[in-house]
């Protein structure tokens, strides 16, 4: 494995429908170990409370995908507007665009298709080993964030679906982070500019 691979994780997600077209979930589950395999080799992982800190600072960065395609701008179906570190794991939520594919997202999402959200994240130095060999990942670079069909940690939950924030409160969350112009120009596309 080098520095540049991408790891995935996918998670268990118990959906609620909403009117709304806001996601909020848990990303990432601290404490819970699960058996994954990267590149053929199989080992067991958990996640350290804290690996996800710095996603809290910019959510913005991260658009939400579906089963971790990113081929272009159909392949990101929303946005991040939130990441919150708690004891039990990384909670997230995301803004689902407007239109055709987002609204197509939201009804797969409340029909039970797609369960899941899964990460895409980098190692940010080795983590240590448990007494029992456990591989703890104690830091890591969020990449991305996607809705799946299948999962491998079975606690991380889309707890809600709910009504998007304000459009000034989200222009006051994103303003300050967002120095992208690729970004920026799609934030004004979908009026948040």
């Amino acid at each position: 494995m080098t520095e540049t691979e991408i790891l995935r994780r996918s998670y268990a997600a118990e959906l609620e429908a909403g009117d709304g077209r806001t996601l909020d979930g848990l990303a990432v589950p601290y404490g819970v170990p699960a058996d994954v395999e990267d590149f053929g080799k199989r080992y067991r992982e958990r996640f350290e409370a804290g690996a996800f800190a710095r996603a809290t600072r910019a959510p913005q960065r991260l658009e939400l995908l579906v089963e971790h395609r990113d081929n272009g701008p159909i392949d990101a179906v929303g946005i991040g507007t939130s990441f919150e570190e708690k004891t039990d794991g990384l909670y997230g939520s995301w803004r689902i665009y407007d239109g055709a594919i987002g609204d197509h997202v939201l009804e797969r999402v409340k029909g039970g298709a797609l369960r899941g959200l899964s990460v895409g994240f980098r190692p940010l130095g080795p983590g240590r080993r448990d007494e029992d060999g456990t591989l703890v990942r104690t830091a890591c670079h969020l990449e991305e964030v996607s809705l799946t069909r299948s999962a491998a940690y079975a606690k991380a939950l889309v707890t809600s679906v709910r009504s998007a924030p304000d459009p000034a409160e989200l222009d006051e969350l994103v303003r300050p982070l967002v120095e992208d112009e690729e970004l920026e120009e799609r934030l004004r596309k979908l009026g948040l500019r």
